[in-house]
């Protein structure tokens, strides 16, 4: 199997690749990288938390490796990331979360990237356009031996150029770098707003601001029907129905979607992935699962929808995610009355807005009816192919149709 060349590092860079590789920055300083061992937990919420990253209990972070099917009949020598050290200071890290995907009939091994976070004192370099820091710790990354592709989904602006150099490029699926949303509680959205934009006119603008949104919705009418989630209303051939966990009728959907899109990649979604998956969640309750059915057949799911809570505190934005939404072909308008029917859930329960980044492109087309947009920060989505053959087919646009449920986007 032919493998892509080793990606060019920059000028200086130490090309060892021993796991305790030593290199110097800054003078005398003196870092290492090694593997993540469990002891390091302690180490890593520390760092995290300085730096503003969700911190996850140690339940929560063990759970990220522990049980996850992806290691199911494989040894424990999978490495669970890689920390940058000084003398015994953590003072870089990077997860690296194994997932499973299908593809042409077959089971592929992802690596994916999470809590990739740097101190700003090893940030600081004689030449500024080479975080030489960051690019150590993604150096085994991208080199690692047994994995299919590797991934990134929650990239930010300034890490792209980093990414690239290893080789990685955008998932070749259109926006993900514009969000889709629906104000479900304009109220609360306009508040939300104008405490995110820190104006001092706030209290006398939101509610300027929630009547013009009201108007959107028009209080139950077909026009704010139309309006608001970009439907006409109309009468349904299916079934919806809530569930609160992933039971056997999702292995079923899953082994139908599967050999209908077998020319997609496709993350694993049958019963026990998707409980690994979102066991934090579901255990907190913060998961919404609608299921549609036809009404001839009420035990055979024919589209889900998952969302997930996913608020923000510090301007008190109530927000619920689209996390990821499947049909199975010829069913395709059942997208309406599961986003419809997300958007009544989110009224219930006083969430502001209802948000979806990802989707294929007609998937998007479809969403975007009736759906404002966001302009995001950054594109976040990054992969990269060591197998050139793989890579070629997996550069296609078509073969992509990624969700919140890819990379660590919801883990």
């Amino acid at each position: 199997m032919k493998r892509g060349a080793p990606s060019r590092l920059p000028r200086g860079f130490p090309s060892e690749r021993s796991p305790r590789a030593a290199f110097e920055m800054e003078g005398s300083r003196v870092v290492r990288v090694r593997p993540v061992v469990p002891d390091d937990y302690e180490a890593v919420t520390v760092l995290c938390r300085r730096h503003g990253l969700p911190a996850r209990s140690r339940e929560g972070w063990d759970h990220l490796w522990s049980g996850n099917p992806a290691l199911a009949g494989r040894d424990r020598s999978w490495v669970r990331g890689w920390v940058l050290e000084h003398g015994n200071e953590v003072v870089g890290y990077i997860g690296n979360v194994p997932l499973h995907y299908a593809f042409q009939g077959r089971t592929l091994l992802a690596a994916a990237l999470t809590s990739s976070v740097v101190d700003r004192a090893w940030r600081r370099l004689e030449d500024p356009r080479y975080p030489r820091a960051i690019l150590k710790l993604l150096e085994p990354f991208y080199h690692q031996p047994g994995v299919d592709f590797m991934m990134s989904s929650t990239a930010s602006r300034s890490q792209e150029r980093n990414h690239a150099m290893f080789g990685a490029r955008r998932v070749p699926s259109p926006g993900y770098d514009v969000s889709l949303f629906w104000t479900t509680d304009p109220g609360r959205f306009a508040r939300s707003v104008v405490a995110l934009q820190h104006l001092p006119a706030g209290p006398l603008l939101a509610p300027v601001l929630a009547g013009a949104l009201h108007l959107e919705h028009a209080a139950g009418s077909a026009i704010g029907r139309l309006r608001s989630t970009g439907f006409a209303p109309r009468r349904t051939r299916y079934r919806l129905r809530r569930r609160e966990g992933f039971d056997r009728a999702f292995d079923d959907f899953w082994e139908r979607l599967r050999r209908a899109y077998s020319h997609r990649l496709l993350r694993v979604r049958d019963a026990r992935t998707l409980n690994w998956h979102f066991a934090g969640p579901l255990a907190e309750k913060r998961v919404r699962i609608l299921c549609a059915c036809r009404d001839e057949d009420p035990d055979a799911m024919v589209g889900y929808a998952i969302l997930l809570r996913a608020d923000v505190a510090e301007v008190e934005l109530t927000r619920m995610s689209l996390v990821d939404l499947q049909v199975l072909p010829g069913h395709e308008d059942v997208l309406r009355d599961l986003v419809e029917a997300a958007i009544q859930v989110c009224r219930a329960e006083q969430v502001a807005v209802l948000e979806a980044v990802g989707f294929n492109g007609e998937k998007r087309a479809k969403l975007a009816r009736g759906a404002h947009r966001r302009k995001l920060p950054s594109w976040r989505f990054y992969y990269r192919v060591p197998d050139d053959a793989l890579g070629r087919t997996l550069h296609r646009r078509e073969v992509w149709d990624p969700s919140g449920l890819d990379g660590d986007t919801t883990l």
